[in-house]
Order: C-alpha cells, then sequence, then structure tokens
C-alpha cells in the first residue's frame, strides 16, 4: 500500500475523493454542500438516467487509488508503470467526464430559469454555470464558445425564451466535444414546450461525406486533441500538453487500439503504401519534433515562443504524423478489399476522419474556422490567396471530398483497383496541399523574415514536403531543405522566393499535379533548379521593401584587397564582416522599423547585426573582455536593472536577460513610442552592437596570444578592423554608417586635440596585427605570455581612443539635448 510505502504522502486520489465526497455518509441522502449532493441532486432532477456521475466517481476513484499503489511499488518495471501511468490517465479523464455532466445539467437548468419557464432563481446562477462549463467548448467551437459567452454571461440580463432554443441546441451539438451524450444528461420537467429534443447519433457526415459511424467521430476528434496541446502550449503549460500527447484526450481509434496522438505516431504502419510514406523519414521524426516542443530545455527550440512551439507541434502532427495516418488507412482500405469489406470501409473512414476532423462540423463546406487539419489548411490557403470557387471552397477539398466518397463506393461495391485509383489520386491531393502550403509561407517569409509564425509553418511544411520530393527530384528538395528545412535559422529563404518556386513547379511537372489547384503562383515558374538564387535588388534590399537607396556603389566591398582604400590589410577574409556594416547603411534609410528588423537580423554566413549581441556566451564573454563586463554591471546597477542577488551573467535589464544589452537597447529604440527614426537606430545598433563587438574581437586577439589559438583561419584584429572601417574606401569622407565615418563626424566638431582618433585607429590596429602575427612565431608558453601582456596594452589604449568618439557625441548631445543621450546615458 502507498500509505505504508510512503508515510508522509498524502494521496492526490483521497484529497479529490475528499473534495467529491466531503463528509456525506448516506450515499442516497441529496441533502449538504458535498459536490456528491449536488450531482445527486441534478441525478433526481433529470429524471434520474442510467449514467450516474457519483457511481462512476466512485468507481473511478477506487480504482485510481488501486493504480496509484501499484505505481509506487519500487520493484515494478519502468515499462510496467508507464502502462499503469496511461491507464490511470484514460481513468482520470473518465472522472472529469462524469463530473461535466451535472454542470451540465446545471447550467441547462439555470437557462431554463433564466428563459421565463423557471421563476425560482436568478441571473446569477446562470453566469456561475456558464463560466465553469463553457470554456471547455473553447478547443472545439470558437464561435459557438464566443456566442454562449455573450448570450449567458456578458449579456446575461437580456436573455429570454426567444435565445433558449438555439442556446441550447449549440450546446447538445457539442455534447460529443465534452465526451458526454444526450443519454447520460437526461431530461427533466421543465423540457417542455420549444425545448430541443437531445438524441445520441450513430450515424454522422463529416464536411458533406456521409455515414461514418460514432468510432469513426472518435478519430475525427483527433483534431480537438491537437488544438488541446497547441492551446496548452501557448500559455505555457508544457507538462499538460505532453500528457495529452502522450496519454490521449477525447480521440481513440478503436479499431487500431490507439489511445492518443503518440500511439499512431510511434506505431508501424499497417499498409505496404504506409510503411513506405514512414521511410521516407526518420524513425523519431514523428514523435522528436513534437517531443522537442513540449521540452522547455530544448537545444532545438530554446528561441521559440510558446506560440511558435504551438504551430510547430500543431504543423507537424498535421503535415507529417496525421498525414502518414491517413495515408496508411486509405491504403490498408484497399488491401481488406477483397476479403473484409466492413472493415475495408472502417479503415477508409478512418483516413477521411484523419483528414477532415469532428471540428469541421457536418455541412458541406466544413467549418468557417474551427478545423486544424488537411481540410482547413487548403480552405485557408483558397481564401488567403484568393482562389475559392463560386461556393468560397477550396477546389482541392471538392476533388478530396468526391473522391473519398466514391472510393467508399467502390469499396462497399469490391470495386478494388477503383479504390486504389481513388487513393493514389487522394495521396496526390495531400502533396498538392503541401507544396501550396510551402509555397504560401515561403513567401510570407520573404515578405517579412520577422513573422513568426511564418518561419514556424515554413520550416514544419517544408520538413514535411522536401522527404516526399526527394524521391523523385533530389535537386527540387535540396533547394527546400537550404531555404527552409532549419530551425532556428539566421538566414531563411536565403536564395529568395524565385529558387524556391522554381523547385516546387520541378516536382509538380514530375509528379503530374494539377496546377489549376494550387492557390500559389508555382506554375508561372519553369521548372529549372539551375536558375541562379535571387536574394535581393540591385541595391541590395530585400525583396517588396520598395526603397530605392543607392548605398555608393563604388565603396570596395573586398576586404581582401585592403580596407580604407589599402590603409589597413587583412590577412583572411572578412566580407561578412562588411556585409554586415553596410546592412546598418540599409538601416539607416530604411522606410519603417519592420524593414530595419529585416535587415538587423539577416545573416551573413551565420551572422548578424542581432546576434554580435544575442550570440554572446557568458562563459567566454567574462574571461576576455573586462570592457563588457563592466558594461553589464554598470546597467545591472542601474535604475532600468534588478541589481540583486550574486552574480549577474543571469540578471536582468530592462525587464531583460542582462548578457545581451545591446539588443535590448536596439529593439526599445525600434520600438519607442514616438517612432521609428532610421538613422538614431542605425547609430544605435553601431555603438552598442558593432562598437562592442569591435572591443571582443581585440580582446579576443589577447586571448588567441596567450593561450596560443593563433593558427586559426580567423584573425580577430582584422575582424575588429572590418568593424572599423567597413566597406569605405576614401578616409577623407564622413558621411555613411561605418564606424570610421562617425568618429570623423565626432571629431569635426572638436578642436585642440593633438591627433585625430581615425590616424590613430589606422596606427594602432596595423600595430596589433603585427603583434597578432608576432604571436604566432612565439616560441613557447612564457613568449606568449609575455607578448599577450603588449597586446593587452594596446588594446586597452587602442578601446581608449575608440572611446573618444562615444564622449564627444554625449557633449554634443547634451548640448543639444537630443535623443542621444538614450544611447550614452542608458
Amino acid at each position: 500500500m502507498a500509505a505504508e510505502k510512503y508515510p508522509n504522502l498524502v494521496s492526490p486520489i483521497d484529497k479529490a475523493a475528499a473534495f467529491w465526497i466531503g463528509n456525506q455518509q448516506d450515499t442516497e441522502s441529496m441533502d449538504g454542500g458535498s459536490l456528491y449532493a449536488w450531482a445527486s441532486r441534478m441525478h433526481k432532477l433529470f429524471g434520474m438516467p442510467a449514467f450516474d456521475a457519483n457511481n462512476q466517481i466512485l468507481v473511478n476513484l477506487k480504482q485510481l487509488k488501486s493504480d496509484l499503489d501499484l505505481c509506487l511499488e519500487e520493484t515494478k518495471p519502468d515499462g510496467e508503470k508507464e502502462e499503469i501511468l496511461q491507464s490511470m490517465w484514460s481513468v482520470a479523464k473518465s472522472t472529469t467526464t462524469a463530473m461535466t455532466v451535472p454542470l451540465m445539467q446545471n447550467l441547462l437548468y439555470s437557462l431554463a430559469v433564466n428563459s421565463g419557464t423557471d421563476d425560482t432563481a436568478s441571473t446569477d446562477s446562470m453566469i456561475l454555470f456558464a463560466l465553469v462549463t463553457l470554456p471547455q467548448l473553447m478547443v472545439c467551437d470558437e464561435d459557438a464558445f464566443a456566442d454562449l459567452y455573450k448570450s449567458t454571461i456578458t449579456e446575461s440580463s437580456s436573455f429570454d425564451s426567444s435565445l433558449l432554443s438555439d442556446t441550447v441546441t449549440t450546446l447538445q451539438k457539442n455534447y460529443a466535444c465534452l465526451d458526454i451524450s444526450c443519454a447520460q444528461v437526461g431530461t427533466a420537467s421543465f423540457m417542455v414546450g420549444d425545448w430541443p429534443v437531445c438524441q445520441d447519433l450513430t450515424e454522422f457526415s463529416i464536411a458533406g461525406y456521409e455515414e461514418v459511424s460514432s468510432q469513426t467521430m472518435d478519430v475525427a476528434k483527433v483534431d480537438i486533441d491537437i488544438r488541446t496541446i497547441g492551446m496548452l502550449l501557448e500559455i505555457e503549460a508544457y507538462d499538460a500538453a505532453e500528457n495529452v500527447y502522450k496519454y490521449g484526450g477525447v480521440f481513440k481509434d478503436v479499431y487500431q487500439g490507439f489511445s492518443s496522438i503518440q500511439s499512431f505516431a510511434s506505431s508501424p504502419a499497417q499498409s505496404a503504401k504506409g510503411t513506405e510514406l514512414k521511410g521516407l523519414y526518420s524513425d523519431a521524426v514523428p514523435n522528436e519534433i513534437v517531443l522537442e516542443a513540449f521540452d522547455e530545455e530544448s537545444i532545438m527550440f530554446q528561441d521559440a515562443s510558446a506560440y511558435q512551439r504551438r504551430v510547430i507541434t500543431e504543423a507537424s502532427i498535421v503535415a507529417i504524423t496525421s498525414h502518414i495516418y491517413a495515408i496508411d488507412s486509405l491504403f490498408r482500405a484497399d488491401e481488406l478489399c477483397d476479403n473484409n469489406g466492413s472493415d475495408a470501409v472502417k479503415a477508409w473512414d478512418t483516413a477521411v476522419a484523419m483528414l477532415v476532423g469532428w471540428t469541421e462540423g457536418s455541412q458541406d463546406g466544413g467549418s468557417s474556422n474551427n478545423g486544424v487539419l488537411f481540410y482547413n489548411i487548403a480552405q485557408y490557403l483558397c481564401r488567403a490567396n484568393g482562389k475559392c470557387n463560386i461556393a468560397n471552397d477550396s477546389e482541392v477539398n471538392r476533388s478530396l471530398i468526391t473522391r473519398l466518397t466514391e472510393g467508399k463506393q467502390q469499396l462497399l461495391s469490391k470495386d478494388c483497383v477503383g479504390a486504389y485509383t481513388q487513393a493514389m489520386e487522394i495521396e496526390k491531393l495531400l502533396q498538392t496541399v503541401l507544396v501550396d502550403t510551402v509555397a504560401y509561407f515561403a513567401k510570407q517569409i520573404v515578405d517579412d523574415k520577422l513573422d513568426p509564425e511564418s518561419v514556424v509553418e515554413g520550416y514544419i511544411f517544408a520538413k514535411a514536403l522536401a522527404p516526399i520530393i526527394d524521391t523523385v527530384d533530389p535537386q527540387a528538395s535540396s533547394v527546400i531543405r537550404q531555404n527552409l528545412g532549419t530551425f532556428p535559422n539566421d538566414n531563411v529563404m536565403k536564395d529568395g522566393i524565385v529558387p524556391v518556386l522554381v523547385a516546387l513547379r520541378s516536382f509538380v511537372n514530375k509528379e503530374a499535379i494539377d496546377c489549376a489547384l494550387l492557390t500559389t503562383p508555382i506554375c508561372q515558374y519553369n521548372a529549372n533548379t539551375n536558375t541562379p538564387p535571387v536574394i535581393a535588388d540591385n541595391n541590395g534590399f530585400l525583396p517588396g521593401t520598395g526603397t530605392n537607396v543607392d548605398p555608393s556603389p563604388t565603396e570596395n566591398q573586398n576586404g581582401a584587397s585592403g580596407l580604407l582604400g589599402g590603409a589597413y590589410k587583412p590577412t583572411t577574409n572578412v566580407d561578412m564582416i562588411i556585409k554586415l556594416t553596410d546592412n546598418i547603411a540599409m538601416i539607416a534609410n530604411a522606410e519603417t522599423a519592420d524593414v530595419a528588423r529585416a535587415y538587423y537580423t539577416q545573416s551573413e554566413d551565420g551572422i548578424s547585426l542581432q546576434s554580435l549581441s544575442t550570440s554572446i556566451k557568458w562563459e567566454e564573454i567574462s574571461k576576455t573582455n573586462p570592457l563588457y563586463v563592466l558594461y553589464m554591471y554598470g546597467l545591472w546597477n542601474s535604475e532600468s536593472g534588478d541589481s540583486d542577488g550574486d552574480g549577474y551573467s543571469n540578471k536582468m535589464f530592462d525587464g531583460k536577460p542582462l548578457l545581451p544589452f545591446g539588443d535590448t537597447i536596439v529593439a526599445d529604440e525600434m520600438e519607442k513610442e514616438s517612432g521609428f527614426d532610421a538613422k538614431l537606430t542605425a547609430e544605435t545598433i553601431s555603438l552598442v552592437n558593432v562598437w562592442m563587438a569591435m572591443t571582443s574581437e581585440l580582446y579576443r586577439a589577447v586571448a588567441y596570444c596567450r593561450d596560443g589559438t593563433t593558427n586559426s583561419d580567423r584573425n580577430p584584429v582584422d575582424d575588429a578592423a572590418a568593424f572599423w572601417f567597413g566597406s569605405q574606401v576614401d578616409p577623407n569622407k564622413t558621411t555613411g554608417s561605418t564606424l570610421f565615418a562617425w568618429a570623423g563626424r565626432a571629431q569635426s566638431e572638436f578642436t585642440g586635440f593633438a591627433s585625430g582618433v581615425n590616424d590613430e585607429m589606422i596606427e594602432m590596429l596595423s600595430s596589433l596585427q603585427n603583434s597578432y602575427a608576432g604571436c604566432k612565431a612565439a616560441a613557447g608558453k612564457n613568449q606568449r605570455k609575455n607578448r599577450a601582456l603588449l597586446m593587452k596594452t594596446d588594446v586597452d589604449y587602442t578601446i581608449q581612443i575608440m572611446t573618444v568618439p562615444l564622449v564627444q557625441n554625449f557633449i554634443r548631445s547634451l548640448a543639444s539635448v537630443v535623443s542621444f543621450i538614450c544611447i550614452f546615458a542608458y
């Protein structure tokens, strides 16, 4: 027994029983304030239906208590414990379902009271039972939830008999969502006149596909579980979401014995075609993406927001897991066609349920916005791209329902060849939706690389489609993977929209997909995957920004031929840094914050202006750059910092992590209430990210010199020089967004200095380059250490020089009372 092994344990089952039963002793009594007595009163009021919530709950609580004792046995193997957990979850779900019945009975009674058919209670009772019953409907039918909430809560004073029938009918339609039935709720004496008759159906329709069983509808409820998991993820209830995925919600497939999404995701396919499709993905794919999304410590999704984790999970279950399950069921039906027509139809209906879902409803055309499966995706695409038919439906869905209906009839008539043909055509329709979806989100990403939903939608649907393309067009698959197939991706859609659409067109041609069913402009492109990538216009702007700025094309973009017209000659390739500094010029001329943000996050060989701040690691920066740590300490102790506790590597500044303080300041500048200022945003990035990154490179050179890593392909002094000079060629030019030009402008407003900042920077950077080269020739550890000490002295002096224009600009800003003070005195 659990009490013997864990004497200090207060069993949660005992606590649950106490909450329900209270001090009730007489099982027949309906008196008192316990939940048991309350449920008994409702059971009697509704005609003593065969289902008694109290009986079911007591049976379940006893079962849960017994299971918990077994689970806590120390000798119980993990495999058996997992089976017990699965059983306990199912029983607990049955218990909460039983508890919902008296909630619904009370809500119906309060509706009758407030409609005028009973005058013994007030509006308050209706509001109470609406509040405790309706939220469960949100996951099934958002429109119904909103309407019911409005009529019974926010506008409860207006509720009368004219609203009663529609309200009750809406509730009854959603009984299946709550996993309860008309028989369980029962009937009461107040259900007279126009009160809608509630009848449990044995045959259903799904978006116009007719005559499916209640067991098939349980499969269709997979979309409710998907939505439940998604909503739990969005509110960061990761463990709860994982439990629904692993142990189940309202979905179940009694034909194959599946009770949760994970149970069919991790099971082998039943048909040859299903096995072939599942084999295109690694064995772990159907599970690994979703399980990673549940893991708060996930490395794969560490940068994903809670909402992105929701999108990733929902999309992967739909595009990969449910897709495989549906295809497997279709071809399993055909394999059963000759021998067992009944089982064949069940398998076929299962595929329909997995492609359309419960929340689409029974009407032809489905729901307006409740679905999540393939049917809903096709409907979304046709509406988003203005390509729906005259009935506002997707042509893909019309073809899908038609072929599903015809295939079922062919199975019933033992036309197995015909059913197989329909299954093949349905598979092509699903490929059509996948291709169309990838193209849609590719375009959305190109239009706005910062759209968090499009980035992860594109990633998941590319991951679903690429293995399928790979079987017929490896080159096209490679293009899709390179542009969309990784997350996180600092350079998503790096080749632009054209190569991706061309790759998709190549696959469309080879698979004979009907262009008329596509809602995106894939078929406007020639199927030639050798087409060179298009990444920007001639000025380097992202597609669709509509900005025309001359980025001074006469300036040299190739660091190999020397920086600042040859004043400094790098020994390593610094082109990626030069490109980053050029992005600052683009930001200075951006028309909107969104355009600026796109350049700020645009990656050059894995590095972006943003990542100069966000990729900083405490383990390195704390050992190499003392200046950065001093900035952290000052900001941590500022009015905007939390200055609390020991250490500060994980502390806060302006409500965000302290370590990447530069990115925080840049975000504040971009999003300030006074409006977007392109030039100030560019200067902010230059000073808090680029200037600071340059100091890190200089101190990194010292560290490399000291520990003997100077033989790496990188030369931190060259990188620092590239950050300062950028693509500037003319040493006399003070316009532009390089730190060199910025320092020149600051100096032009001051007199009396012995030598110019930029002159000294050229001299010191060249000297440091020679010192770094000397480290490579150092004979041993002691010699390296001595040369590193000399280098540090020069680095300290170089940073002092770099600080001069900071102070000059600070003084100028104080004098002119402009917003530079935000940067220098934060």
